[in-house]
């Protein structure tokens, strides 16, 4: 069978995309492969994908460019399923491809999206409906306290999970593509902490196998006796040069774009020696902690070099929960010695790479704020619902900080109805939406699978209608 080339072999596989069309796409490749005289080559197998991906997103954007306004809002309306298609198999790319292959088609991809993007920001098109794309700019001006963007930047899309929502994920899949994502989350491959990559046994927080028995999550640390474990876990500590750490650079389309891991300072200490044994160790054994945490901060910082270099990265988002339902872990004494030295030291690194530092702390941190401004954090996420007065921390340090204000994830999108969810978001949005910006939004933290549909779709209308209107008085 003669070899077609892959712009002839995607028109075999023209067919509304979903993500679980892969496997039958990749049965009939795998025939139509085994056809062949001359076999393809590694490189054309990957760019398969992009193929596909193009046809959709090209059309798109010549149409739309070509006709006159009110024919090209019918094409949007008839159309709209066309485009989608095409921006699903790019969110789906990394399945289909090899780690690191065929970095110039992801380029030359961005570039056709960043096409049909301008095109929508023009007003002749509906890619994300009514809204636009925020840009780096617009997002770096909100945090710096230089003034608002035409509207408040939404950013709920890095807490919510399609998947988890099982035979409701594609209706989740719908309600999000309405709107757009104002930023580019990449995440860091950090290490685990007993399991190891193949080709590197020590990039791993642990020096040792996992324990065998069943122990609560807060309990399952490896360390039980700093003065025989501390030198083994030190002298194999993973390294910051691990190919693996740094994923592929995606393709630049102009948001802000933010590298991100899980666990930073007190996280990982409790995640390697749980969490019982790490608030005693603050007065038990604190040259241990100390030498941890010089360990953990030289990683990080050298992890946060190449992913600035290597991802051209506007910023750095971490998580660290210091807090309860009523106070934190600890005394502000215990956060001094124990951790700004290091917070300081690795903030201070992220500003001068030109970039902005975002922290998620859970519970109830009111008294450690005052130390987060003075350490440089400039995002904080929640300000976590029931836990602290958010109109005063708005009022004592909205003009500090840049809040990434949580909606309430406990109770009232499980359970409240539509207009319940709508009113809480008029309240963070009257609470904290201020002149000179330094207000985002999302969601407090993960939502759960037992949210409704239908107040997904309110927090996300109401969320991006009054975020554009509430900014109007300012601009």
């Amino acid at each position: 069978m003669e070899k077609r080339l892959a712009d002839d072999a995607q028109l075999s596989l023209f067919d509304p995309y979903t993500g679980d069309r892969i496997a039958a796409y990749r049965g009939i490749f795998l025939d139509y492969q085994a056809a062949l005289d001359t076999p393809w080559s590694a490189e054309e197998r990957d760019a398969l994908p992009y193929v596909m991906a193009r046809q959709p997103l090209w059309g798109f954007a010549k149409w739309v460019n070509i006709l006159d306004e009110d024919a090209a809002r019918g094409f949007i309306s008839d159309m709209g399923w066309y485009l989608k298609w095409g921006k699903a198999i790019l969110e789906d790319a990394s399945v289909w491809r090899r780690r690191d292959a065929l970095r110039r088609a992801n380029a030359e991809m961005g570039n056709l999206y960043r096409q049909t993007d301008f095109y929508v920001k023009m007003g002749k098109g509906v890619l994300h409906m009514k809204y636009p794309t925020l840009t780096r700019e617009d997002i770096r001006k909100v945090i710096e306290g230089r003034g608002n963007a035409c509207r408040v930047p939404v950013l709920f899309n890095i807490w919510l999970y399609p998947s988890a929502f099982g035979e409701k994920e594609q209706e989740v899949r719908d309600i999000i593509a309405q709107y757009p994502d104002d930023i580019q989350v990449i995440h860091l491959g950090i290490p685990d902490v007993y399991n190891a990559p193949a080709d590197d046994p020590s990039y791993r927080w642990s020096y040792m196998d996992r324990p065998e028995g069943t122990v609560a999550l807060d309990q399952s640390g490896c360390i039980e006796d700093w003065d025989e474990q501390l030198d083994d876990l030190l002298a194999d500590f993973p390294s910051p040069e691990y190919h693996g750490l740094i994923p592929e650079c995606p393709p630049d389309d102009g948001r802000y774009r933010v590298g991100h891991w899980w666990y930073f300072f007190f996280e990982r200490f409790w995640s390697i020696r749980g969490m019982e044994d790490a608030l005693t160790d603050f007065y038990l054994y604190p040259d241990a902690v100390h030498a941890l945490f010089r360990k953990l901060t030289d990683f990080y910082k050298r992890m946060i070099t190449r992913a600035h270099d290597e991802l051209k990265l506007d910023a750095i988002f971490t998580s660290d929960d210091l807090g309860t339902q009523v106070t934190t872990f600890f005394s502000p004494a215990v956060f001094d010695e124990f951790f700004a030295p290091y917070y300081k030291e690795v903030i201070d690194h992220i500003h001068s790479l030109g970039m902005h530092f975002w922290l998620h702390t859970c519970g109830n941190i009111e008294q450690l704020i005052p130390r987060f401004v003075e350490l440089g954090v400039d995002v904080l996420h929640p300000i976590q619902k029931y836990t602290m007065d958010e109109k005063h921390i708005a009022e004592t340090y909205g003009d500090k900080i840049t809040i990434w204000a949580g909606f309430d994830v406990q109770r009232t999108i499980p359970f409240g109805t539509p207009e319940d969810v709508r009113q809480e978001v008029r309240m963070l949005m009257n609470t904290y939406a201020r002149p000179d910006g330094r207000y985002m939004l999302t969601f407090g933290n993960g939502i759960t699978p037992d949210t409704p549909l239908e107040s997904l779709r309110a927090v996300y209308d109401e969320a991006f209608s009054l975020g554009t209107e509430i900014v109007k008085k300012w601009n």
